[in-house]
């Protein structure tokens, strides 16, 4: 198991079982937390029933004096009070499906726009239904209480706060495009054009640009946009990077690494929000990275820059253009990452 969408049906799959998890402790039962979790993706309308989940467990630890992970196996119908450590059969897959909910978090609310973030314990280095598996009933109440997340409430908030500001830019961009002006097309030049563009060469890629940005916008208003770990992928080194996606997962899920975080509470927010719209234009227009701005030169009119080609299928470009339209980075950063003086 490697994805996001994996790990979610599976834990959808168990949540639906009206067997499972008859001893949750409290009001909160299996047909909630399943509501939450149709197959599409997470829904706002029973996001209540996961606040409810924290809720009984962190009140029912402290008045039962167990631990979380005792509490989930035995809602999942295990013993936690005997001496041996005993496989039980299906019971490693319904405490992940219980642990997945208790983890998952809706971060921002507008209009149609949800965003989720996944933040499972940072000690993890699997996904759930493996991190757990071949654990006994005692080995699985000590794993399970593990509670310490990857990503901290300020690192939500401000995961939430860039999907916001990408959103913004998108729709100013749309605007902007379906009716270029001087300025408009001068921004296009900058990222996308040679030195020798002409009028219907701009013309064409102000279309192409409407429409790429409006299927990114679509995403983040979607109200099913999912910002996860990737616990394999941070463990064996790719913390340190911005973020990526799975081009074939089905769900909109985009896995977000430290560097996204350090700019969004960095001062950096428009780094945040120029990442979300980078990884979006890999998802939904199947860009390529032929060339980060750090890497070198992204404009076709810099010498040493990218083709026109490629810089229509580079998502960094994409990333910029909708930055530097929106008037959100400074001209000094314009200048290094464009290659161009003006």
């Amino acid at each position: 198991m490697y994805k996001f969408e994996e790990c979610y049906k599976a834990s959808r799959d168990e949540l639906k079982k009206s067997s499972a998890f008859e001893k949750l402790p409290s009001a909160t039962k299996c047909i909630d937390l399943s509501m939450v979790f149709p197959t599409e993706g997470p829904k706002r309308t029973h996001y209540s029933a996961l606040t409810q989940l924290r809720g009984t467990l962190s009140s029912s630890a402290k008045t039962s004096k167990q631990s979380e992970g005792e509490l989930l196996v035995a809602a999942c119908g295990a013993a936690t009070d005997s001496a041996t450590d005993t496989i039980v059969k299906g019971l490693n897959d319904e405490v992940a499906a219980l642990k997945m909910a208790r983890h998952m978090y809706l971060v921002h609310m507008r209009g149609g726009q949800d965003v989720w973030v996944f933040s499972p314990p940072v000690h993890y280095t699997e996904w759930l239904q493996d991190e757990f598996k071949g654990l006994g009933n005692k080995g699985l109440a000590t794993w399970a209480s593990q509670t310490d997340e990857v990503y901290s409430k300020a690192d939500k908030k401000a995961m939430g706060e860039a999907t916001q500001l990408a959103l913004s830019w998108t729709m100013k961009c749309i605007s902007k495009l379906g009716s270029p002006d001087d300025a408009t097309n001068t921004v296009i030049k900058r990222w996308f054009c040679a030195s020798a563009a002409t009028e219907d060469e701009v013309k064409t890629l102000a279309t192409k640009l409407l429409r790429g940005l409006s299927k990114i916008a679509t995403v983040l208003n979607s109200g099913m946009l999912v910002l996860s770990d990737e616990p394999i992928d941070r463990n064996s080194g790719g913390w340190k990077d911005y973020a990526f996606v799975y081009k074939s997962e089905k769900m909109n899920v985009i896995y977000i690494q430290k560097a996204t975080l350090s700019a969004a509470l960095g001062n950096k927010m428009w780094d945040a929000a120029l990442t979300i719209v980078h990884e979006l234009s890999h998802r939904e227009l199947g860009t390529d990275d032929h060339r980060y701005a750090d890497d070198g030169p992204l404009s076709p009119a810099s010498a040493t820059g990218l083709t026109k080609e490629q810089a229509l299928d580079n998502a960094d470009t994409w990333g910029f253009f909708a930055a530097d339209l929106n008037g959100a980075i400074s001209s000094g950063v314009r200048k290094t990452a464009s290659g161009l003086a003006a």
